[in-house]
This record gives structure tokens, sequence and C-alpha cells, in this order.
């Protein structure tokens, strides 16, 4: 088997495009789990004695869970599929992009 060659993409090149590869995805995600996010409806009161109440109609309180789940299963097959892609780039290989995709992924999370 033959030792592959490093593309014309330097290293600092490469750490690049993860990186923004992976803003990029986080961006996307975010703005997907906005729109399947399950919205949280609550109302605010006044009691009788001046205080105010807020409550949460129905069961919707689940809702915080479930829009959190959702975010960070979406976050987790980002970075999984990222972890396949960067591991086919065998010229670059190695601790530099191991770095590159996490701080990307850290990235891609801040972004979402």
């Amino acid at each position: 088997m033959s030792t592959p060659t490093a593309p014309d993409a330097g290293r600092r090149r490469a750490v690049l495009v993860v990186i923004g590869g992976l803003v990029a995805a986080g961006v996307l995600a975010g703005a997907l789990w906005a729109v399947l996010a399950p919205p949280v409806h609550g109302v605010v009161v006044l009691n009788r004695q001046g205080e105010r109440v807020k409550a949460f109609l129905g069961d919707e309180a689940d809702h915080f869970f479930t829009s959190s789940a959702l975010l960070v299963g979406m976050l987790l097959v980002v970075a999984v599929v990222a972890a396949v892609l960067v591991w086919q780039w065998r010229a670059h290989r190695g601790p530099v992009l191991v770095a590159a995709l996490s701080g990307g992924c850290a990235l891609a999370a801040a972004a979402a």
C-alpha cells in the first residue's frame, strides 16, 4: 500500500477547512433546530397578593428537555460525520486535525 501524498492544501488550510466546515454545519443544525424544536407556551398571572405566578400550559414543560435533547442529537450527528470525513482525509491525519476537529465541534455547538 502506498503512502498517500499531501494534496496542494497545506496543514494550515486543512485546519481552516475543517473548522470552517464545522461552523457552517453548526449554523445549519441550529437553523434546522429552530424550525423543528417544539415551542414552550406559558402564562404569567397576578395572584390576589399581587405576586407574579408563572406556569406552563399543559405538558409543555417537557418541551424544555425535548428541545435540548434534539439539539444535542443533531450536534452529535454533525460530530460523527465530521470525524469520519476528517479520518478519510489520509494525507492530513494526525494530532493537528484532531485538535481542529475538537475546536471545530465546540465552535459548531456555539454557532448552533
